[in-house]
């Protein structure tokens, strides 16, 4: 964690730095002049004026100079008969001349420093990722290895003998398919579920107006920051009474409703003009007919960033299916994972193994989706 703030700091100075720098290094010739002073001023006919007036600038007996001057915004100057574009944070080496209207520059100018700055962020992040990746990494190689050497000491990064056969062997010791398809079928149906009373209520939220419509979805959105412990005993007693304990059902209507999901989608569908759906109903269609014909098409990359939400919840749920479902037949893949767990110790190589197959489907999913994810989650305005 500290490593992570670390790095987050280091990148937030960088931004900082860059976005600050709001001076330029000019430094070079201007013997050609034969002067001890030479006059840069604002060039108005070429475009953006600048604030500052004329500036002198001390020439040496070599004919030499360098200076540094503020500067907050782009403008052109010009020495002579030579137009210079100065952008804040130029560092230029320049030759001027008096003979023709030309000037030659050496150095790196604003642009150089962004590139230079993205190349240093990008290699943080890079960085930042390989940190992330490596429990990942652990993970594989340690389901690779036998049973006593997870945890050996000095920790190795990389087995002696490699040991594939812990995949063959958790289908063989655990019912593991029958698991994947309850898991499959638990989350398939709780993420279609939940993507349309999403949508819908969504829809109603931003393009229907009735009287107490934004005060209904405040009270609808801070159940958000109910804690799921606060309510668990109650909807269990609920749960039973209903005679849904120990089914999927009960499961999947448990989860239907997501307050977080009518949020994003809502914020998603603000960002849609209400113009379209004014023309849509003068032309005679109805709400579901604006829904499915304009709303619907145009929130596809809100709904690929609710389906990726939904299905990483629903797919790594361990304390639902752990509370709900008591036949072995009926339980999910994370509770299959729990039973290389005994009284009398762990299969860590075999639960590792078991864990690896349980997060393809959610790469997948995630690949499959990720080209809507980062629009949908910046329509949306949800921050990390």
């Amino acid at each position: 964690m500290k490593s992570i703030l670390i790095v987050c700091l280091c990148m937030w100075g960088l931004l900082v730095y860059g976005e600050k720098n709001n001076t330029v290094h000019l430094y070079g010739s201007l013997k050609e002049f034969k002067a001890a002073e030479v006059n840069m001023a604002p060039d108005g006919a070429a475009g953006e004026i600048s604030d500052a007036g004329v500036i002198k600038i001390p020439v040496d007996a070599d004919g030499n100079f360098d200076l540094v001057l503020p500067l907050s915004k782009p403008a052109y100057f010009r020495i002579g008969r030579n137009t210079l574009y100065l952008t804040p944070g130029d560092e230029l080496k320049v030759y001027l001349g008096t003979s023709q209207p030309q000037s030659t520059f050496e150095g790196k100018g604003m642009e150089a420093k962004k590139k230079i700055t993205k190349t240093i962020l990008y290699i943080l992040l890079i960085c930042l990722a390989l940190f992330m990746l490596v429990p990942f990494y652990w993970m594989v190689i340690s389901s690779l290895k036998l049973n006593k050497d997870v945890f050996s000491i000095p920790m190795r990064w990389w087995p002696e003998t490699m040991h594939p056969e812990n995949y063959s062997t958790i289908w063989k010791k655990l019912p593991l398919l029958t698991f994947f398809k309850n898991t499959a079928k638990l989350t398939l149906c709780t993420t279609a579920i939940q993507l349309c009373t999403s949508c819908f209520a969504a829809y109603g939220f931003t393009k229907c107006h009735f009287k107490g419509r934004d005060t209904l979805f405040l009270m609808y959105v801070t159940t958000i920051a109910v804690p799921w412990q606060v309510y668990m005993v109650p909807q269990f007693i609920l749960v039973s009474k209903m005679g849904l304990n120990d089914t999927h059902i009960g499961l999947m209507l448990m989860q239907a409703f997501s307050a977080f999901g009518v949020f994003l989608m809502r914020q998603f569908y603000i960002s849609i003009p209400d113009e379209l759906c004014e023309a849509a109903r003068i032309d005679g269609l109805n709400e579901f007919g604006i829904f499915s014909k304009i709303i619907f098409p145009l929130g596809k990359p809100g709904m690929a960033t609710l389906t990726i939400f939904t299905f990483t919840n629903v797919w790594n749920d361990f304390m639902g299916p752990l509370i709900y479902l008591k036949t072995q037949e009926l339980k999910t893949v994370q509770l299959g994972i729990r039973m290389f767990i005994s009284q009398y110790g762990a299969d860590y190589a075999w639960i590792m193994a078991a864990s690896v197959c349980s997060l393809i489907p959610v790469v997948i999913v995630f690949l499959s989706c990720q080209r809507f994810f980062v629009e949908g989650v910046a329509a949306s305005g949800i921050k990390g």
